[in-house]
């Protein structure tokens, strides 16, 4: 690979320094910022206020020891299988809302794990496919009928007593926690919140 050094600024299409492929590479596009381009796209920019302008990261392995002088670390999305004893300070989760339950009902943990739904008929919750470790929040709202019931299909109560769901319309919520060891759902609930 031959390297060359123009000695510019140059721009995204003609970068400063490049190997055979003359439209990717580093220029200079102002004052204290380096950026990065791929066959003419900008794809990352450097300033002194860090890393800006990166469509995607892939990052095999993180270690806190690599982020040397990184105040924060800015991720919109992060995909990832493992996570290893993160430290995670005023997160919020996104509020997944199932609208209203019909008689039946399959919850899926796609979208969050943090759920709602409102009972408009009594309805059979099957559960989500078992996985160790998994866990969820539920939280049971009656419409403004109320006396409807929820049954969840292979879950593990406490002395393996289903809890009767709070009926008072409109105002009966109780919220409910999901637990899995891989093999069972674990359930457990707080009830007649208003």
């Amino acid at each position: 690979m031959t390297t060359k050094v123009n000695g510019t600024d140059n721009s995204v299409s003609a970068p400063a320094f490049v190997g055979t492929d003359t439209t990717s590479g580093i220029y200079f596009p102002t004052t204290a910022q380096v950026a990065f381009s791929i066959s003419g796209s900008q794809v990352g920019l450097i300033t002194s206020t860090g890393l800006s302008n990166v469509a995607t990261i892939n990052v095999t392995t993180l270690n806190a020891s690599s982020l040397v002088n990184t105040a924060t670390v800015n991720v919109t999305t992060l995909n990832a299988t493992t996570i290893v004893n993160p430290s995670i300070t005023n997160f919020t989760e996104t509020p997944v809302s199932i609208g209203n339950s019909g008689t039946t009902q399959t919850l899926s943990l796609a979208n969050g794990t943090f759920q709602s739904v409102t009972l408009n008929g009594n309805c059979t919750f099957t559960m989500p496919t078992v996985t160790n470790g998994k866990s969820f929040i539920l939280i049971v709202t009656q419409d403004a009928t109320g006396g409807r019931t929820a049954t969840f299909t292979s879950v593990k109560w406490p002395a393996g007593s289903a809890p009767t769901i709070t009926t008072t319309a409109s105002t009966g919520r109780d919220i409910l926690a999901f637990f899995s060891d891989g093999t069972n759902w674990y359930g457990a609930i707080a009830q007649a919140f208003a």
